[in-house]
């Protein structure tokens, strides 16, 4: 995905020393410490399903092993990362983008899921079931999704 503003998609760019590089007008960043940041935007995002990836804030590649999670702030306009080494570890210095898709964002569609495979959140239409452990079946029910990209990945519900 890419998302450059006017897309409605609101997004963030952190660089290795922990700065916001780029973002949506109105977004902030506290660094909390070793690898913990709260980044706040202009608006709720309590019905938004965030996705985050390790990238360089420009055009370079990123060759330290790490991962970057998401979960809830401490308010509605919150989204909270943490950045860990492949043990588990906090680390610093580890860049990465956040997206985030909304209800209000055009032609997307999303769900986020717990691990039993209710939803938490959604956009209107979607579905979601548990099939066994580790399968689950997302679907859209007013949209064929069957030509679109599809991304999942690991969260906080």
């Amino acid at each position: 995905m890419v998302t450059c503003g006017g897309t409605g998609i609101r997004y963030a760019v952190v660089g290795y020393s922990a700065d916001l590089v780029r973002s949506t007008s109105g977004t902030t960043l506290s660094f909390l410490g070793a690898g913990r940041y709260n980044i706040r935007f202009a608006s709720p995002v309590t019905g938004c399903a965030f996705i985050a990836t390790l990238a360089d804030p420009g055009n370079a590649l990123v060759f330290n092993p790490s991962g970057v999670y998401t979960g809830s702030g401490p308010d509605a306009n919150t989204v909270y990362i943490e950045t860990k080494n492949p043990g588990g570890g906090l680390q610093d210095g580890v860049p990465f983008h956040l997206e985030l898709i909304c209800s209000s964002t055009a032609n997307t569609r999303y769900a986020v899921v717990q691990a039993t495979g209710a939803k938490q959140r959604s956009s209107s239409g979607m579905t979601a079931t548990r099939l066994s452990i580790g399968n689950f079946q997302i679907s859209s029910n007013n949209l064929g999704i069957s030509a679109c990209a599809t991304v999942a990945t690991r969260g906080s519900a």
